[in-house]
């Protein structure tokens, strides 16, 4: 089976409280990737929004992904899904568009801040449960 990139996800099962593994989400965002930022954009519900950015020069951003992590409570712990939601068709326009065929700016950004979520994760409770898809080696 294919994955296409769009579904690219991690899938985590731990039994941390849904307030440490939502701290531990939010906290693998602040490493930067290359040219690529990721960017903690705030809290919806048990949804916690993040922006993949192009870091420019000065304050402006190029921001070419949104992705949300769902984090919620289980019987014996927390759970926590991530979904890219959008993407920037046009960087020139800023138009932000559902996500699509096309391949994914700022994907690479992605796969290593999910790496970096399953370390961290593991690291606080080696027995927890973490795929990503497609699966990344470590």
């Amino acid at each position: 089976m294919t994955t296409r990139r769009q579904d690219a996800c991690i899938d985590i099962s731990s039994t941390m409280t849904v307030q440490d593994l939502a701290r531990m989400v939010v906290d693998a965002a602040e490493r930067s990737v290359g040219g690529w930022g990721i960017e903690y954009l705030g809290p919806d519900g048990t949804r916690l929004w993040f922006g993949v950015h192009r870091r420019g020069l000065g304050r402006k951003r190029e921001t070419v992904m949104r992705f949300l992590v769902i984090a919620d409570t289980r019987l014996d712990g927390a759970q926590a899904r991530s979904q890219i939601e959008q993407y920037v068709r046009n960087p020139a326009s800023g138009t932000v568009t559902p996500i699509g065929p096309r391949q994914l700016r700022g994907y690479p950004a992605y796969l290593e801040y999910l790496r970096a979520l399953r370390t961290a994760v593991l690291a606080a409770d080696p027995g927890a449960r973490v795929t990503i898809v497609p699966e990344v080696r470590p």
